[in-house]
């Protein structure tokens, strides 16, 4: 009887230790952010290890109207999706708000309304009403970018890889594609870097809504934070839009 009653108080006490550290944590305030180098959105300053981008300082002016404490981590896209998936304390910004993606994070945003276009060059006659027509046309585009995603395999493109959209900007106004597809954003922010005309949208393919994706098991409290904040910082996310124009132009 002894030993049953010593057993279950083991029990209890564990278990109370276990709430108490809970509540500890909780109290804390502690959140991981994951995110990867995606240039304008999240990169190096030249040169540093510290961080800037649109994205990020969207989120940092976020995180100073709530108590939260962020630790930001920066991986491969492949690894935070794990790494995110197993931590009910964390978001990843930025990323696309999809159809196959709304059910599975609590969404902060859009932060940045976007969008995927196919470029022409301004004195370019193509005209582009269906996707169908990209079978005839070599396409420059980002490796690995939403923008170009099923362009060969579903409509027969020829697709031409760039590293980033710099490059796939540099290439594009050497006439090694017919067309570029890229970002609203990225693509024009990429032409004023490298110092190239601003390309002519030959498609809009469609619209995105970047965003911040929350664990499922986010605290209700944690995910309040962060969608009033955000939502109190409109007039922010303006500026610093107009901002990165501004600042890829002089360069």
């Amino acid at each position: 009887m002894k030993l049953i009653a010593a057993t279950l108080l083991l029990v209890l006490s564990s278990g109370v230790i276990a709430a108490e550290s809970a509540r500890l944590i909780n109290s804390n305030n502690q959140i991981t952010l994951y995110t990867e180098i995606n240039h304008p959105y999240v990169y190096y300053k030249e040169g540093t290890n510290e961080l800037t981008g649109i994205a990020y300082e969207i989120v940092q002016e976020t995180l100073k109207r709530t108590d939260l404490v962020a630790n930001i981590e920066v991986m491969p896209w492949l690894r935070l999706i794990k790494r995110q998936s197993e931590d009910p304390t964390s978001c990843i910004f930025i990323m696309n708000n999809t159809l196959e993606r709304k059910d599975k994070y609590r969404w902060v945003g859009p932060m940045i309304m976007g969008g995927l276009a196919l470029y022409k060059h301004k004195d370019s006659n193509i005209e582009i009403t269906s996707l169908e027509q990209l079978k005839d046309y070599k396409v420059v585009a980002k490796i690995d970018g939403v923008a170009s995603k099923g362009l060969d395999t579903k409509y027969g493109a020829t697709l031409l890889y760039a590293q980033n959209d710099r490059t796939a900007a540099k290439m594009f106004h050497k006439r090694r594609g017919d067309l570029w597809a890229a970002g609203i954003v990225d693509g024009p922010l990429a032409a004023n870097y490298v110092g190239i005309p601003q390309p002519i949208i030959a498609y809009r393919m469609s619209n995105t809504r970047l965003s911040m994706g929350c664990s499922l098991r986010l605290p209700n409290s944690y995910y309040k934070q962060l969608v009033d904040a955000h939502d109190s910082i409109a007039h922010i996310r303006k500026d610093i839009l107009d901002r990165y124009k501004y600042i890829q132009q002089r360069k």
